[in-house]
């Protein structure tokens, strides 16, 4: 199938941050996420996967992860405003966007098997995730989802 996936995590968390501020956060994220026609695929540590147009693509599913990405950094800053009042350290996020063709299916073994999708098209969301860090930004968008 071809879809496009967005993955996105906070960078790092600070020392003494709970599994409940996490949680908190994660769920402002998959909420966005959700608002715009995304699928969440999964949590991954302190990040999540989001796919939008699989498996039935949509003329608007490029857009809309876009739009997800931006609703992210919104989401980020209102949260960021909270906790500044409350005197914590703020957070940043890191977003990949990235189109193409993957696999999709039940992946695991006979015990544990989870629905998600797999491929290039995954592997290239996470590096343009992993390079806000260098590029000091907080989305990062291929040219693919772009076109």
């Amino acid at each position: 199938g071809v879809g496009q996936f967005l993955t996105g995590t906070p960078g790092h968390f600070p020392a003494g941050v709970s599994i409940h501020m996490l949680n908190d956060f994660l769920s402002e994220m998959a909420d966005v996420v959700l608002e715009h026609n995304g699928t969440l695929d999964k949590f991954i540590g302190d990040g999540l996967m989001a796919v939008f147009g699989a498996p039935v693509p949509g003329e608007s599913d490029a857009v809309d992860a876009i739009h997800a990405a931006i609703g992210m950094r919104a989401a980020t800053a209102n949260h960021n405003r909270e906790r500044m009042e409350r005197g914590l350290p703020s957070l940043e996020i890191g977003i990949g966007v990235h189109t193409g063709e993957v696999v999709a299916g039940n992946i695991g073994s006979e015990r544990r098997l989870e629905y998600t999708v797999v491929g290039n098209t995954v592997n290239l969301a996470s590096r343009l995730e992993a390079l806000n860090k260098d590029t000091h930004t907080d989305i990062l968008v291929s040219d693919a989802t772009f076109d």
